[in-house]
């Protein structure tokens, strides 16, 4: 039936009333979408069709508090509040089927003038998501951030890596309980999250194996331990006071260690160069890499879906592009030196034609036959 549509799993009806192009979803069966249609077509030939009244309508910001609620609990959370603390001034009061396409690029136009390209397109995502829960729920006929563009990101940023010497200097600066930490962190490349959550029952000692779900990505993952990481867990399993976590403090989890970690940078001389915890993640994967370790192994053991993910994390995709292209220079030179360099070219089956590449302008000939 002409006005019945189907999106996803949900079947949605679309009429015009007053002028006025209007989308309903109704539900999961065709035939219900179709009798509503017909049920609205009949009310409006006998004048009985009425629009939803504001009751009936979600405001942005009661849509955003349902959304917070169905994300409750989820590694993403914070990054979204942080997203619609900024979005609400320019849209809490508005009802969603009243936020235009135009609407939206406007906001988006004035935060590319105070944030990054990364930053709004991080609002930007948080809409079209938030404008596709509120049309399963039936709340939006269509999403008003659908086609707005993305803004330009910056190249990723390289970060400082720690050499050998820096790692002493740090390790020999850093207080007692962030020792092991570090240990764990320059011997494991696991994130801070995943060290600071580590728990006994993910350390096989007998077998030298971590075993941990990263927060980041919910996925499993399996690290061997080296000598050095193993020697340390020995010991602080000899030592440890009943607290299931493996860095703790009177029995509870170590929460954070940025000012442990910055107070030992300074202590190091090492607080200028701006390292980060993060740092010393990406210190042990190039540190792999430069010994040879390929990188589908380097991704494994960072946990990486893909080894795009890997190259663009390391850095090392444009380099071994570099290295590569490298190995065409001289053939080329050679080939381009010679004073009539010229190709062969089909200009029919039975005469081809010579084109000169060294003339400004491309001179041809027929060929004898």
């Amino acid at each position: 039936m002409k006005g019945v549509y189907q999106r996803g799993k949900v079947w949605w009806i679309r009429y015009r009333f007053n002028g006025r192009l209007i989308r309903k979803a109704i539900g999961y069966d065709k035939r219900l979408a179709e009798e509503s249609l017909m049920a609205i077509k009949g009310d409006i030939v006998r004048g009985e069709h009425r629009l939803r009244k504001n009751g009936d309508r979600r405001l942005f910001k009661e849509m955003a508090a349902e959304y917070l609620e169905e994300k409750a609990g989820k590694r993403s959370l914070k990054r979204d509040e942080t997203s619609l603390n900024s979005l609400m001034p320019e849209f809490q009061h508005k009802f969603l089927d009243d936020i235009t396409r135009r609407d939206i690029e406007a906001y988006m136009k004035k935060r590319r003038e105070r944030i990054s390209g990364a930053g709004a397109n991080r609002e930007l995502s948080l809409l079209k998501h938030m404008f596709n829960i509120a049309i399963e729920k039936g709340y939006l006929g269509e999403n008003p951030a659908k086609g707005v563009k993305r803004s330009k990101e910056a190249p990723w940023r390289y970060r400082f890596l720690f050499s050998e010497e820096e790692i002493q200097r740090l390790a020999a600066a850093a207080g007692p309980h962030l020792r092991p930490i570090l240990a764990v962190a320059f011997g494991t490349g696991l994130r801070k999250g995943d060290i600071l959550a580590l728990q006994w029952r993910d350390i096989d000692l007998e077998h030298g194996i971590i075993t941990l779900t990263m927060q980041k990505t919910e996925d499993a993952i399996r690290i061997p331990m080296l000598p050095m990481v193993r020697e340390v867990l020995e010991r602080m399993r000899t030592q440890a006071k009943g607290s299931p976590y493996i860095f703790s403090f009177n029995g509870h989890k170590i929460g954070d260690i940025k000012t442990a970690f910055r107070a030992a940078l300074r202590r190091s001389g090492l607080l200028e160069k701006g390292y980060r915890f993060h740092d010393i993640r990406r210190t042990f994967a190039t540190m792999l890499y430069n010994r040879g370790v390929v990188l589908t192994k380097i991704q494994r053991l960072l946990g990486h879906k893909s080894v795009l993910t890997t190259e663009r994390y390391l850095g090392v995709k444009f380099e071994e592009t570099r290295q590569a292209i490298q190995a065409l220079d001289q053939p080329l030179a050679r080939a381009l030196a010679e004073p009539a360099m010229s190709t062969l070219c089909a200009q029919s089956p039975d005469r081809p034609t010579e084109i000169n590449l060294l003339s400004d302008t491309y001179e041809s000939k027929a060929l004898p036959s």
